[in-house]
Formats: C-alpha cells, sequence, structure tokens
C-alpha cells in the first residue's frame, strides 16, 4: 500500500537499507503505471551504485533517460550520485560515451572547485590520469577546444601540476602544431619584468629545493596517510610548481614595454589616456593608464590591456567618443604612461 501512495518516491528515498531499497524500487515497477516518473525523480536523489544502475537501465529501455542525462551533466551538482555513475559508467556504455566532449571535460573539472563534491576530489581526480575518462575526451576534441581546455588547465587550482603537465602533453601530442600559433606578448615594464624574474629565480633555487627538503624529511616519519607535515609539504610543493610553471610561461612571452617605442597618437599598451565628460550622463573625468596584466591595479586607475574596459579603449584617438566602465567620454589626450 506505501507503494501506491503518492508519498511513494519520497519514502522509497528514505529507506535507509540498501536492500530494502532496492526491492522497494523493483516492486513500484510492477504496481504503478507512473513508474517511469517516480524513477525519474528518484535517480536524481539516489546515491547507491547497484539502484542506480537499475534505475538507469529501465529508464533507458523506457527511452526516458536522454534528457536526464543531458541536465545532469550540465548541472552536476543537482544528481550528485548519479552524476558520479555517469562518471563511472561512462566509457562502457555507448549513449554515455557519446556525451564525452569539452562540456563534459569542462564540467568536470567544475566539481574539482566545488566544495559539495569534496568527499570526491581524489576519485575524480584520478579521471584526469592518463588512459582514464579526460585522457579519453581529448581524443574528440577540436583544436579550439583544446585550446580552451589548456586555458582551463592553466587556471585550476584544484588539479594537480603533474596530472595538468601530463594532459597538456597528450594534447600536444594529438595537435603537434598547437605551439606554432603566434603567442600574444605578455607585456610588462622593465622594473615589473626585473621584479617578476626575481621571483621565478628565488622559487626555483630556494622556495622549491627547501620544500623539496621538508618532503624527503616529512616521509621519512611512517605512515604517510596519517604524516600531516607530508600532506602539507606536498600541497606547498604542488602550489610551488604550479607558480613556478605559471611564471615561466609568462616570462617566456614577455616583452618590455619601452616608453620610447610607444605610439601615443592612439591609446595603446604603455599610454596614459586623459577621458572628460561626453555630456548629460556621462561620468567624471578619468585618467587611465594601460599597461600589462602585472601592473594591474584598478584602484589606482592602472588597467591591463587585456581588460574588457581597456581592450574597448585600444585604437582611439584624440577626440572620439568611447565608453569606459559603462558611460561615455571624450578622448581629450593620450600620451606615454610615464610622462
Amino acid at each position: 500500500e506505501l507503494l501506491l501512495d503518492r508519498e511513494a518516491p519520497k519514502l522509497v528515498a528514505e529507506i535507509k537499507d540498501r536492500t530494502l531499497r532496492k526491492n522497494a524500487v523493483s516492486e513500484i515497477k510492477k504496481v504503478r503505471n507512473d513508474w517511469v516518473d517516480i524513477f525519474s525523480r528518484l535517480i536524481r536523489t539516489e546515491s547507491d551504485n547497484q539502484i542506480l544502475t537499475v534505475l538507469y537501465d529501465s529508464l533507458h529501455q523506457a527511452g526516458a533517460i536522454e534528457p536526464i542525462i543531458l541536465s545532469v551533466i550540465a548541472d552536476p551538482e543537482s544528481a550528485q550520485g548519479f552524476y558520479l555513475w555517469i562518471c563511472r559508467h561512462i566509457l562502457s556504455r555507448a549513449e554515455l560515451e557519446e556525451k564525452l566532449d569539452y562540456t563534459f571535460a569542462q564540467k568536470l573539472i567544475g566539481t574539482l572547485n566545488n566544495s559539495s563534491f569534496k568527499s570526491h576530489h581524489a576519485s575524480l581526480r584520478k579521471l584526469f590520469d592518463p588512459g582514464a575518462l579526460i585522457d579519453k575526451a581529448i581524443r574528440k576534441f577540436s583544436r579550439d577546444d583544446a585550446k580552451s581546455f589548456v586555458s582551463l588547465l592553466d587556471r585550476s587550482g584544484s588539479l594537480e601540476a603533474y596530472r595538468k603537465d601530463d594532459l597538456r602533453n597528450e594534447i600536444m601530442r594529438l595537435f603537434p602544431d598547437f605551439n606554432e600559433e603566434k603567442k600574444e606578448y605578455f607585456y610588462a615594464t622593465a622594473e615589473m619584468l626585473e621584479q617578476k624574474r626575481k621571483e621565478f629565480e628565488h622559487l626555483t633555487k630556494v622556495d622549491i629545493p627547501e620544500n623539496t627538503e621538508q618532503l624527503r624529511i616529512a616521509k621519512e616519519q611512517g605512515d604517510l596517510r596519517e604524516n600531516f607535515e607530508y600532506k602539507a609539504a606536498r600541497m606547498r610543493q604542488e602550489m610551488l610548481s604550479s607558480r613556478a610553471k605559471t611564471l615561466h610561461d609568462q616570462l617566456s612571452m614577455s616583452k618590455i614595454i619601452d616608453p620610447r617605442a610607444v605610439d601615443a597618437s592612439t591609446i595603446n599598451i604603455g599610454t596614459k589616456v586623459f577621458l572628460g565628460p561626453a555630456g548629460s550622463g556621462s561620468g567624471e573625468s578619468q585618467t587611465i593608464t594601460i599597461l600589462g596584466a602585472w601592473e594591474s591595479d584598478p584602484s589606482k586607475h592602472i588597467y591591463s590591456h587585456l581588460a574588457p574596459a581597456a581592450r574597448a579603449l585600444l585604437g582611439k584617438k584624440v577626440s572620439d567618443r568611447v565608453e569606459f566602465n559603462e558611460c561615455e567620454f571624450i578622448v581629450e589626450k593620450i600620451a606615454v604612461w610615464n610622462q
């Protein structure tokens, strides 16, 4: 009688014993004409792998699983148990494997930054190992997908440096000319460039060697599973390695902003721009400086040339009407930033 009740889905979901819950699911299919609707609700709340398999297979046979798959892949947090089930079974079921694409990989990286998946982060990271799920997904990427995915990897703070390196290497193998694209320069003033070079040197010659020694000492203290010092040193190692790689890449693409070579006939990198009101509804006069990403400090009116607000100004001339931070201005003067 309980299974015929209108609240049957809720009642079944609240059954703690897995065997009883599994039996209840089987009975629902026998006694309820609306079992497809009930299973569609249960699969979003279930966490047990075996019961999820029963629910999935039944809905798949009924032709009702596709929209559920798509919605859960788009929003993993909406049905965590089923999303994790999909990750475990995606390579063994054809209708799931066809969903293994850039969007899936993008969402999976997102789960590593989602605290609600914290207890599953260790197992989710393994999906980024060589030969695992994401390694398979990369083979379906277009060249643009690969480029975007590398950018995602660079921004992710939740994936270890060695796993990122493995994936980058695989992308380079699949797209041999990947690095032949024209790189966008990483512009910086001479002073800032020297500062970043010193930071990189300190990282590679002081911080990382010291951390390596701390790891060695921590390993000698016994069981690594309960070794807090080892875990802390390992986390710091990943952070230092990631920072060093980022700096290395940026320095390899760096280009000094030479004040003698700055073209102030238009708004360019290395210019100071004087903006005046453009009539009613415009903002007050502003003076902004456009430099590289390292110098960016909006509180001091210094913007990276990559920032959307600054990019919209590049190429404009004196007397041009421009929009900056949603206000209209007239470009009154353009000068080299250090003059």
